[in-house]
């Protein structure tokens, strides 16, 4: 009976251990695009030169430039930040984007203003 249990369970072994834990990061395509996403984003910022959004969630159109970038899990915090699309500025104190979501949530001294206003 021992053997049966146990040829039993060597049998169920390969059905087992294959998944692999992915994370809240996605898998490793995924992680990969958003390793070179905030890769490029540390390049902008320390030439001081605008970029588009991580994977261009918020399209062609907007600019942002930032002081600082941090990543934290799902997220990256986005220091000094001011976000050009058409006609609007955002600037903020911070903004937490949401890699997952893609949405940004702005913190800190928020203001908005007509992009002609410059």
């Amino acid at each position: 009976m021992k053997l049966v249990a146990m040829v039993m369970c060597l049998a169920c072994l390969p059905a087992f251990g294959q998944d692999r834990p992915q994370g809240k990061m996605g898998p490793p395509a995924v992680m990969l695009r958003r390793a070179e996403s905030l890769s490029q984003i540390s390049k902008a910022i320390d030439q001081h030169q605008p970029f588009q959004s991580p994977e261009n969630s918020f399209g062609a159109n907007v600019a942002t430039t930032a002081t600082g970038v941090i990543r934290n899990g799902d997220t990256l915090k986005l220091t000094g930040v001011e976000i050009t699309a058409n006609n609007i500025v955002v600037s903020a104190d911070e903004v937490i984007y949401d890699w997952d979501t893609h949405q940004i949530e702005a913190r800190g001294n928020v203001r908005l203003k007509s992009a002609t206003q410059r």
